[in-house]
């Protein structure tokens, strides 16, 4: 866990004002740490918008500076790293499902690899889980690209576009709950592919592109919130890919990024549209329009919803946060009601299906919103990371009420996605809290990262066929919703279960991982290999990967040997090992500096061998 301000003042800010618009954006990249994360930071602190990043890959071909990683550890690794970055810059990380098989000399030949219709289909994906009005991608799909795999996803974008809203293209998708979408405008950035440790220029204005069609953003303006410009902003979230060995010096002055307009949606017009949000309503009053169908109704009511957004931001006090209270609870209440009642507003089966999950995901954003302006903290918390199969462990709930209003009818409900899992309800004397007893069964399966679980084939991995988009890792395994009043208004919230332990220099939150007891005994646990994947792909060599992981400390040095791509590394640790300052062959360093993960059992080997959590650290 981050020992930063992730959930403080500033963070509710930029939550807050975030809920009445709706100018999302999807930025489309290739490899974790192609996105511009100054870009980022502008748009989601600059103005307010969801931001979500999309990598075809999860960067398992490229450089590890840092790390012994290689292939799907280091793709874990990545992925980590591609959190911290998002925490700092605001955004959020998914991932598609190609392997990088490292560097792609053309996008022609990494589009015969994963197949032009197959990366058109994932991108569809995306759009039409993340809901955006605006689309940007990170390439352009020509020589400036550099790697193939860059110029791939340029290629592909613009067919994706356009596929997005169309109900006929890509139908199976909405059997995982995707229904079609169409984003208003598509841009394209206009930087070319580079390396760290390159001479470039980044940030400077560029004549030959200051004419009809582009678009030029200065991400050095500053950001009042936290006193810093967007793109220190930026530099500092690029500086989590520690792998890449990117560097990049915060510095407060311009930065100059350049888009151009590259396709809109059908029937918007193109004239006069370079702006970012130049011609589009980014209020929540413009759903009735799209995807509601126009319905003058449904307009009434969303500018009802506006009015209470608009209201709780502009009395937001970071110093009295409760202020903003009621307004919250009523935005929250409001979406809720409103969800309930679409059916009799909007008559079309898909659009209906489109607002009801926009509407969801913002009411539940109202709900924590709310919940931290009134001083409420919803905790859930199990006393073990991990379990094997056939074994218990207690499930712990409660309400924090720090605020000047306090909850009533409380009730605690544990959701439990381990299949087969006994959940006992423990009493207890405080109406705020509740406890479980929670059981797996004996033959409960190994956690395993969800595209981990199959073999995978030469360029892509097999997802689950009820994956809707490509997460950084599963939810977790246990949560925990609670429902209560806060005076007269309902309020819903809900938390994941997490092992909270300490280690030398800081702590971490884990989610609970099903293992395997070694056949030693002892107490010693033991994770296996995932799946053999196909001929061509990176996989465990002749040796199994094993880790183990001791009952209790000790000062004995256990060190299993095992090998993995063909080099022989050994696992675990020593009482001296701890203390090093530097990460070595047989510790997990963290992507936060100067913290470095101690138990071997965290290791993105033992993540991708099954039986560990994938909790960052």
């Amino acid at each position: 866990m981050r020992d930063d301000l992730g959930s403080g003042a500033a963070s509710l800010v930029y939550l807050v004002r975030g809920l009445g618009t709706t100018g999302d954006v999807l930025h489309l990249c290739a490899h974790p740490d192609d996105e511009d994360s100054g870009l980022l930071a502008f748009l989601a602190h600059g103005h307010a918008a969801r931001v979500v990043t999309w990598s075809a890959t999860r960067g398992e071909g490229g450089q590890s500076r840092v790390a012994p990683y290689t292939g799907r550890e280091l793709g874990i690794y990545r992925t980590w790293e591609s959190l911290d970055a998002r925490a700092v810059d605001g955004g959020e990380s998914w991932f598609g499902p190609f392997y990088d098989d490292d560097y792609s000399k053309s996008g022609a030949e990494t589009l015969e690899k994963w197949g032009k219709e197959r990366l058109v289909r994932e991108i569809v994906r995306a759009i039409r889980a993340a809901q955006p009005q605006v689309v940007i991608s990170a390439w352009r799909g020509d020589e400036s690209d550099g790697h193939g795999h860059h110029a791939a996803v340029g290629a592909a974008v613009r067919e994706a576009f356009a596929a997005a809203g169309d109900p006929a293209r890509f139908p199976d998708l909405e059997s995982v709950g995707l229904v079609a979408w169409q984003p208003r405008k598509l841009f394209v950035c206009m930087r070319s592919d580079w390396a760290p440790g390159e001479k470039v220029q980044l940030g400077v204005r560029r004549p030959e592109l200051e004419q009809p069609g582009y678009l030029r953003l200065n991400t050095g303006s500053w950001d009042p919130v936290v006193n810093l410009t967007f793109q220190e902003q930026g530099a500092i979230a690029l500086n989590q890919h520690l792998t890449q060995g990117t560097t990049s010096v915060p510095v407060p002055t311009d930065h100059f990024v350049y888009l151009r307009l590259e396709q809109v949606a059908p029937g918007f017009p193109s004239s006069g549209s370079e702006g970012l949000y130049e011609g589009l309503d980014t209020s929540l009053a413009a759903l009735a329009d799209y995807p509601g169908g126009g319905s003058g109704a449904l307009r009434r009511e969303l500018e009802a919803v506006q009015h209470l957004a608009t209201a709780a931001a502009e009395c937001l006090h970071v110093d009295e946060p409760w202020r903003s209270g009621a307004a919250l609870l009523d935005l929250a209440e409001g979406l809720a009601d409103l969800e309930g009642r679409l059916s009799d507003l909007v008559p079309d089966r898909v659009s209906r299906t489109a607002l009801v999950d926009y509407l969801a995901r913002r009411r539940r954003l109202a709900e924590a919103a709310a919940a931290r302006c009134l001083g409420l903290r919803l905790v859930a918390s199990v006393d073990r990371a991990t379990l094997t199969p056939g074994e218990s462990m207690l499930l712990s709930a409660r309400l924090l009420a720090f605020g000047h209003q306090q909850p009533h009818d409380v009730a605690f409900h544990p959701v439990v996605s381990l299949a087969g899992a006994d959940v006992r309800r423990i009493e207890a004397a405080d109406p705020q809290e509740a406890s479980f007893l929670v059981t797996v069964p004996a033959d409960a399966e190994l956690s395993c990262p969800y595209w981990l679980r199959a073999p995978r084939g030469d360029y892509a991995y097999a997802w689950p066929e009820e994956t809707a988009v490509g997460e950084p890792f599963d939810p977790a395994p246990i949560t925990v919703d609670c429902e209560l009043q806060v005076g007269s208004r309902p309020l819903r919230l809900s938390a994941p279960a997490l092992c909270e332990e300490s280690f030398a220099g800081g702590h971490r939150q884990l989610a609970t991982a099903i293992s395997r007891r070694s056949p030693s005994g002892q107490g010693w646990v033991a994770t296996s290999c995932a799946p053999a994947t196909s001929r061509n792909s990176s996989s465990c060599a002749s040796e199994c990967s094993v880790t183990t992981r001791a009952p209790a400390p000790s000062k004995a040095c256990s060190r299993s040997p095992c090998r993995r791509a063909g080099r022989r590394h050994r696992t675990g640790c020593s009482s001296a090992c701890a203390r090093r300052a530097t990460p070595t062959p047989w510790l997990s360093p963290s992507p936060f500096p100067r913290t470095y993960r101690r138990d071997v059992s965290r290791s993105p080997t033992a993540c991708a061998a099954g039986g560990a959590s994938t909790s960052r650290p």
